[in-house]
Formats: structure tokens, sequence, C-alpha cells
């Protein structure tokens, strides 16, 4: 059940932990398709999925914007408000034409939410966070577990250059490898996985869609699978019983 989903669910929610000091890009960017999803702004979801920048929402409407900075606030209550309503493009309407009380009228409706649903995409953005801290600890284990298996080293399976040139077949495969086990054994999405690899979200999807066919068609990796996933769990307790 999604961030979303849970905060109309009726079901009680955790508690929303604040985070300390200012939203990040990637924190900007969730709250602004949360929100978009909530206020069913197809064409401002459709925009960031697209170009995953704040500045092309230009021309989008500017309803779901305040939602976000709503929860944004909710969520960093630290952070600067006026900083927060520049990058997220929150400014009133400067059309004189419109009468003055339904302008005003406008404006509140854009700053006024219920709490159930600014606490939803707060939680959304917070989940999405959390997904990404999880990625960043699993990922250099997975790179180690997988280098072992193919032979590979694991500082290189784990350091990516951004170069076009094919990396050596051990490390390729090792990486597809370390890709795969983050994401199934993290329940992360492409985005987290993305941010802490360093890898695209495209190459993320191709690496565990090659791993997918390649299963389905041989036993023998399934299983050896299985094993690394139990390795790397296993590496996982052992490094969560040293905090």
């Amino acid at each position: 059940m999604t961030a979303l989903a849970l905060a109309h669910s009726g079901f009680p929610a955790p508690a929303l932990t604040p985070r300390v000091g200012s939203p990040r890009r990637a924190a900007i960017l969730t709250a602004l398709a949360a929100a978009a999803m909530e206020t069913r702004d197809l064409k401002g979801v459709l925009v960031l999925a697209r170009s995953g920048r704040p500045r092309s929402l230009i021309g989008c409407g500017g309803r779901f914007r305040w939602l976000a900075l709503s929860a944004l606030t909710t969520l960093y209550p630290e952070a600067d408000a006026e900083a927060l309503r520049t990058a997220l493009g929150c400014k009133a309407s400067r059309d004189r034409r419109q009468h003055e009380p339904s302008r005003r009228a406008a404006l509140v409706a854009r700053e006024t939410w219920p709490e159930d649903v600014v606490t939803g995409v707060a939680r959304a953005v917070a989940d999405n966070e959390d997904a990404q801290l999880t990625a960043a600890w699993i990922w250099p284990v997975a790179c180690a577990v997988a280098a072992e298996h193919t032979g590979a080293d694991a500082g290189v399976v784990g350091r990516i250059t951004g170069a076009r040139d094919k990396p050596p077949r051990a490390v390729g495969q090792a990486r597809k490898l370390a890709v795969y086990l983050t994401m199934t054994e993290g329940d992360v999405n492409a985005t987290a996985m993305a941010a802490a690899s360093g890898l695209n979200k495209d190459t993320v999807r191709h690496h565990v869609a090659s791993v997918e066919d390649a299963r389905d068609e041989d036993g023998a990796l399934d299983d050896q699978l299985e094993t690394l996933a139990g390795e790397l769990r296993r590496r996982l307790d052992e490094e969560l019983s040293q905090w």
C-alpha cells in the first residue's frame, strides 16, 4: 500500500519523523510528483516523469505546488519556507482581471489542505528517502557478494564512472547481480537504486530484466541467486549486529 493510499485508508500510520535541515533535490521532486498525483494533475506527473526537473513544470498548473510546499514544510520544519516557495514555483496569481475576493480565496485554497492529505504526501517523501538510504547501505555489500561470485574486483564493480566502454565480462555480470540483489533484498525502486549506485534508471531496469530473463532460462542460476541472496542477508545481519 502506497503512502498516499495509507493516508486515506483509515489504517493507523506510523508517526512521521521530522527531518533535520532542508530537503534535497530528490525530496523536492518526490513531493511534487506525489502532490501532482494527489491532485490528479496528469500533465504535471508526465512532465516530471519525462524530465525530472522542477523547472520543466513551467506552464503546468500551480495547485499541486502548494500541496508539495505544505508537505515539505511539515517534514522539514527547519527549512526556509521562502526558499522552498521559490524552488517549487509557488506564487500568487497575478491576474488583475480576476475579482480580488475570488483571487484571495483561490490563494487560500492553494495553501490550505486537509491534514491527512499533507501527511500522505510528506510520508511519500519520507519513504522515498528511506528507500535511498536502504539502497545506499545494501549496494556495496551486494557488490562484494556478486564480485566474489564472478571473480571480479568489488571496488571496480561498485565504481560507476559513466564511461561508455563496456566493462570486463566479470565486472558487468557482477554489477547486474548486485543491482538485482539490492533491489530484491532491499525492496527499493529504480530511483533509489540509481541514486545509490550512480547508474541511470534505464540501466538499472535493464540489469534487473537481464537477470530475471536469465533466471527463467537457467535453473542453475536460480539456485545461485538464492545462495547469493542468503549470503547478502547474512552479511547485512552481521553489520547490523555491530551497530
